[in-house]
């Protein structure tokens, strides 16, 4: 079954959790404007299958860290930053997972540094939306595709 989540969707979801986790609105942004330096991925599986990546600067990052750990920026390392962003895809995406078809279940978050690989040929983007907070940019894409724990293709 495949299921699209409309991209103001995305955006309504994102925008709450900002408000609620990171104490500041994000604005819509324009896709495409983004080049990755950190993304966080989680996948979901069951009755539907997909992956959510969430991606951002470097900059913005470590504001989301910043925010989330209520730690200075100049004091957060590589280690509080990965964990910040690994956990702002696991908000981002059991929200989304809730509102997709069926019972399903999220794995932990992968954080990559640039862009996470998502296979295209096994995979399609199914919604996808760009917010702006602080002057930084972070993309959610929603992929689905094939079963698997690991991740989408």
């Amino acid at each position: 079954m495949t299921a699209v989540i409309a991209d103001e969707d995305i955006l309504g979801i994102a925008g709450d959790l900002w408000s609620s986790y990171l104490g500041e609105e994000a604005l819509p942004a324009m896709l495409g404007t983004l080049t990755p330096e950190i993304s966080s991925n989680v996948s979901v599986f069951g009755a539907w299958n997909g992956t959510v990546v969430v991606a951002t600067t470097a900059r913005g990052a470590r504001l989301v860290g910043s925010a989330l750990l209520e730690i200075p920026e100049d004091e957060l390392t590589k280690g509080d930053i990965d964990d910040a962003v690994g956990e702002l895809a696991n908000i981002v995406g059991g929200n989304v997972k809730s509102v997709l078809p069926g019972p399903s279940s999220l794995t932990l978050p992968v954080v990559s540094h640039g862009t996470v690989a998502v296979n295209e040929r096994a995979a399609v983007i199914v919604g996808q939306a760009a917010l702006e907070w602080w002057g930084e940019v972070f993309e959610i894409t929603v992929w689905h595709g094939p079963a698997s724990e690991g991740g989408v293709g």
